[in-house]
């Protein structure tokens, strides 16, 4: 299990990047590359001070699994490949033994996402084509770097409050 200094500062460190990459995704569409090379970034220089070596390492075997499907799933034109890079960078915060509960978490997250912009689309379409977001006016995709943004985040502040919690 994660420590509740690691899960503290990996969540303060990726706050401004997930942020961006959610806000970049609604806007444009795309997550830029040197946002996921932050997040990596972030990993690599906190990871060996905040984690165990073993577990360190272990984690990026995840990763490359997660970006290999996610370009599988680009390549049948259901994930975008800026989608697989992130999603791929932000499984390297998750400890091993909770990513199936970061999927369910992934999972609702995505659903609340999709109805509020989906919402967003059908009562404010007037605001929507106002906005000059690209997520608010193609009608066939969905920026699924919010849901992933908000997912690692979500899943870190309750890392903290269950290591409070149990006084870890």
């Amino acid at each position: 299990m994660m420590s509740i200094e690691a899960a503290a500062l990996f969540l303060l460190a990726l706050i401004g990047p997930c942020a961006y990459a959610a806000w970049s995704d609604l806007n444009r569409m795309t997550i830029p590359n040197g946002v996921v090379l932050i997040c990596l970034a972030i990993f690599v220089a906190l990871g060996p001070f905040l984690l165990p070596v073993n577990d360190y390492l272990w984690r990026f075997v995840p990763a490359l699994v997660v970006l290999a499907a996610g370009f599988l799933l680009n390549l049948t034109g259901q994930f975008g490949a800026g989608d697989a890079k992130f999603a791929a960078a932000l499984v390297l915060f998750v400890d091993p033994v909770d990513h199936f509960t970061v999927l369910w978490i992934y999972a609702l997250l995505a659903l609340v996402s999709v109805a509020l912009v989906f919402a967003v689309k059908r009562l404010a379409p007037r605001f929507a084509e106002a906005s000059g977001y690209k997520s608010l006016q193609d009608r066939r995709t969905f920026p699924l770097g919010l849901p992933l943004a908000l997912t690692i985040l979500v899943y870190l502040a309750l890392v903290i409050r269950h290591q409070w919690l149990i006084g870890g």
